[in-house]
C-alpha cells in the first residue's frame, strides 16, 4: 500500500507537495496546540472544585465545601450553596423555603449574596424564614423530582415551600436526563455508592458520549483538543454558515469568531426552541415539555402529600430579549399549566422586555442584565428577581 502511494506522489508531484505541506502543517498545528493548552490551562471554578456525582439526581456539590476564589462559593451539611459553610438541621419549626432550579437559580459565577436567592435569604431573614438553595448548574425537572423527593422523603428534610424556577433549557436536558430515570436506587439514606459503580451507570456513559453520536461535533471535540488553529478555520466555515441566523440587533464582527453569542442564533435549538417549526424540532420539543409536565406533576403529588406550598417561575435569556419572545408559547404553556394545577405562577418575562418601554434597547436590556457574552444574569438582573419575588411570595403566601 505504502508503494502505491509513492508512487502516486511520484506521478504527481503537485500533489506530494501539498500534501507534504499539509502534513507539516497539521505537525506544527499539534504541537503548537499542545504547547498552548499546556501554558493556558482551564481555571478552575466552584462546580469543578465542589462538584460531585450522584447517583439519584445525578450530580450535585460535595457537603460543607468552600471555594474561595474571584468568587466565594460555600455549601451547607446538604451539598447546597450557601452563604457559609453550615450545619442544617432536617427538621425545622419555622418557614422554610426550598428553591430548585439550574444555573440560573444556582447562581453560576456569582457569591452567594450576589444571587438571587442569597438576595430573597437575606431580605426574608428578619422574618425568620429560612430560605435554602438546592438548585445546580445543568438540572432539569427529572433532576428537581429525583433531588426534591430524596430530600424530603428519604432524607428527612422539612420545608414549608418549593419554588421550582424553570429554565428554557430544561426541554433539551429532559431528553438528554429520560434515561437516567429508575437507574440506580438508593436503598438507605446514607448509602453511597462506590466511584466505579457512578461511572458506569447508563447516563454517565449517556453524558459522557452523546457528542460521539454526533460524527460532526465528535470530529470537532477531537479537533479542539489536538490541532487548535485548524478547529479555528473550520470554526471560521461555521461563522459564514450561520451568518445570517443572527437577527439584525447583532452586528456583523460579534457574528464572528470564538466569542460569538451563539445563544442568540435563531438555530440554537437549546435556548431558541420556540422560534422554529421545522418537524425535527416540534418532535423534540414536544418530547421534552412532556417530560417536563410529567415530573412538575410528581413534585406536586409529593407537595400535596406532605402539605407543602408549591410555586413556578420562569425567566427570559438573552434570545427572548432579542427577539421579543414575551407572550411565547413557553410562557403560554406554563401559565395554562399553573392555571390547571391552581399553582402560584411568576412570570418574569415583562420585568426585563418592559424596560423597552422605558426606552432602553433591546442589547441595552441585556448589556445591563447578563453576564458579558453568557445567558446568566449578573447582579443586577439577579436584584430584579429577587425584588420581584419578595413582591410574589408577600402577596400569594401572606
Amino acid at each position: 500500500m505504502i508503494k502505491n502511494i509513492a508512487a502516486l506522489l511520484k506521478t504527481y508531484p503537485k500533489l506530494s507537495i501539498v500534501v507534504f505541506n499539509l502534513f507539516l502543517f497539521f505537525i506544527m498545528d499539534f504541537i503548537g496546540t499542545k504547547i498552548y493548552f499546556s501554558k493556558n490551562k482551564k481555571k478552575l471554578h466552584a462546580g469543578i472544585v465542589l462538584g460531585k456525582e450522584d447517583p439519584v439526581y445525578h450530580h450535585g456539590f460535595i457537603e460543607n465545601g468552600k471555594f474561595e476564589a474571584e468568587y466565594n462559593v460555600y455549601t451547607n451539611s446538604l451539598g447546597f450553596k450557601d452563604s457559609e459553610v453550615r450545619y442544617v438541621d432536617r427538621e425545622n419549626k419555622g418557614r422554610r423555603i426550598l428553591f430548585i432550579g439550574d444555573s440560573f437559580t444556582e447562581g453560576v459565577m456569582l457569591p452567594w449574596d450576589s444571587t438571587f436567592v442569597g438576595m430573597i435569604s437575606n431580605s426574608l431573614n428578619g422574618n425568620e424564614i429560612e430560605v435554602l438553595n438546592a438548585a445546580r448548574a445543568s438540572y432539569s425537572p427529572l433532576l428537581y423530582w429525583q433531588k426534591i423527593n430524596y430530600f424530603i422523603e428519604k432524607k428527612g428534610l422539612k420545608v414549608t415551600d418549593i419554588i421550582i424556577f424553570l429554565d428554557i433549557s430544561d426541554v433539551e436536558d429532559e431528553v438528554i436526563y429520560k434515561s437516567f430515570e429508575n437507574t440506580l436506587r438508593v436503598k438507605k439514606p446514607d448509602h453511597k455508592p462506590s466511584e466505579k459503580k457512578l461511572k458506569t451507570t447508563k447516563l454517565a456513559k449517556d453524558i459522557k458520549n452523546q457528542d460521539s453520536k454526533n460524527l460532526y461535533h465528535y470530529f470537532h471535540k477531537i479537533l479542539k483538543n489536538n490541532l487548535f488553529i485548524t478547529y479555528n478555520i473550520l470554526g471560521a466555515m461555521d461563522d459564514v454558515r450561520d451568518f445570517n441566523q443572527y437577527p439584525s440587533e447583532v452586528k456583523f464582527l460579534r457574528r464572528l469568531g470564538p466569542n460569538k453569542p451563539k445563544h442568540l442564533q435563531k438555530n440554537y435549538f437549546r435556548g431558541n426552541w420556540m422560534l422554529q417549526t421545522e418537524k425535527t424540532w416540534k418532535t423534540k420539543t414536544d418530547e421534552g415539555l412532556s417530560l417536563m409536565r410529567k415530573n412538575i406533576k410528581k413534585i406536586i403529588s409529593l407537595s400535596q402529600k406532605r402539605d407543602i406550598n408549591i410555586a413556578i417561575a420562569i425567566y427570559p435569556w438573552p434570545g427572548q430579549i432579542i427577539y421579543d419572545n414575551s407572550e411565547s408559547l413557553y410562557v403560554k404553556y406554563w401559565e395554562d399549566f399553573c392555571y390547571k394545577h391552581d399553582i402560584p405562577f411568576l412570570n418574569l418575562f415583562p420585568d426585563f422586555l418592559d424596560f423597552r418601554k422605558n426606552g432602553l434597547s433591546k442589547n441595552e436590556i441585556i448589556k445591563k442584565f447578563y453576564i458579558e457574552n453568557d445567558v446568566h444574569f449578573n447582579r443586577i438582573g439577579n436584584q430584579i428577581i429577587s425584588d420581584r419575588f419578595i413582591d410574589f411570595f408577600l402577596k400569594n403566601y401572606n
